[in-house]
């Protein structure tokens, strides 16, 4: 069973994929998804533990279904012990 810190973390690193695909900069997206950049930053970071209703926004902004920001399964979430999510995962 994974922890849920593991598990925020892998969603927010998710989320970030989702938006840097889709080219928009923090404060254009969190226009879209009427969440301040500032709190999009802490949720791709896995600092926060963002609302169903804020995930919802998130992922219409995205136009991606909910399910896709969610880690599937425990192969999915990067084992973090502590430090910091890199936010270059996906691209190393």
């Amino acid at each position: 069973m994974i922890t849920f810190d593991a598990y925020k973390t892998q969603l927010g690193l998710n989320i970030l994929r989702h938006r840097e695909r889709t080219g928009l900069s923090l404060r254009e997206f969190g226009l879209m998804a009427d969440v301040h950049p500032n709190q999009v930053t802490r949720i791709e970071h896995g600092r926060v533990n963002p609302s169903l209703q804020t995930l919802y926004r998130i992922a219409e902004a995205l136009e991606v279904d909910l399910c896709d920001l969610l880690p599937k399964n425990d192969h999915d979430v990067r084992k973090n012990d502590g430090q910091e999510p890199n936010p270059f995962h996906y691209f190393l």
